[in-house]
């Protein structure tokens, strides 16, 4: 995946490898080109690629993938609500919280496909 959450991939798999991590608090990152992507787009990519980490780095099974993407992704549409009635955000709820789930669903499909590819190539 090209974006959201590939440095916590990179550092989980760096630190599998016997790496160590750290963190610098005064380090200072500046992209050299940036665009800011519509909520909606990010929240898609958020969420699948959540789901991505989850299957990639830890030897879950997929219950308990499909329930800890669940928790996150009704947080984060907790998260959508509040910045709307909070920050009174002109932005559309129905679109993001669509996006999130569909980024849920992608993800979810991805592990269930992945597996029936595995059983019929065993």
């Amino acid at each position: 995946y090209f974006m959201y959450y590939e440095d916590v991939d990179l550092c989980v798999r760096a630190q599998a490898s016997s790496y160590r991590i750290l963190y610098y608090p005064d380090a200072v990152i500046w992209h050299n080109a940036s665009a800011s992507s519509d909520r909606s787009f990010r929240d898609y990519y958020r969420m699948r690629n959540y789901v991505f980490i989850l299957r990639k780095n830890y030897n879950y099974g997929i219950i308990k993938i499909y329930l800890l993407a669940l928790f996150t992704s009704q947080e984060r549409i907790m998260r959508i609500f509040a910045r709307k009635f909070i920050k009174k955000d002109e932005e559309i709820l129905i679109e993001r919280i669509i996006s999130l789930l569909k980024g849920y669903i992608a993800g979810i499909i991805s592990i269930t496909n992945e597996k029936l590819t595995i059983k019929k190539n065993a």
